[in-house]
């Protein structure tokens, strides 16, 4: 999840699920010593979420379709968007993004 730079995320995202990224672009939404792998590239992903204070987000990649998983434990409090800097190693951005929650009380 970003923080300060979230509303210019969701801007970013406002007509699409996920954006290809530049890696200057990282520092700016990201942590500045977060780096991606050789074979993978950055992208600017909307997500969801229940709890953030507790969970955690899991990511597969089928072809160009990108699954996000948020999973958490506790109450839910609501569902809230958010965006993440993450490394695909697709060159093509993903086409479809589909979003799951869970967790434990």
């Amino acid at each position: 999840m970003l923080g300060d730079s979230e509303p210019a995320a969701e801007a970013q995202l406002a007509a699409m699920s996920a954006r290809s990224i530049n890696i200057s672009d990282i520092e700016y939404y990201g942590v500045p010593s977060f780096k991606c792998g050789e074979s993978t590239l950055p992208y600017l992903v909307r997500a969801i979420y229940e709890n953030g204070s507790t969970g955690l987000f899991e990511l597969t990649t089928y072809g160009t379709t990108l699954s996000i998983v948020h999973s958490s434990l506790g109450k839910p409090n609501g569902m809230h968007r958010t965006a993440l800097v993450v490394c695909l190693p697709s060159k093509v951005a993903p086409t479809a993004v589909y979003h799951s929650l869970g967790g434990a009380i």
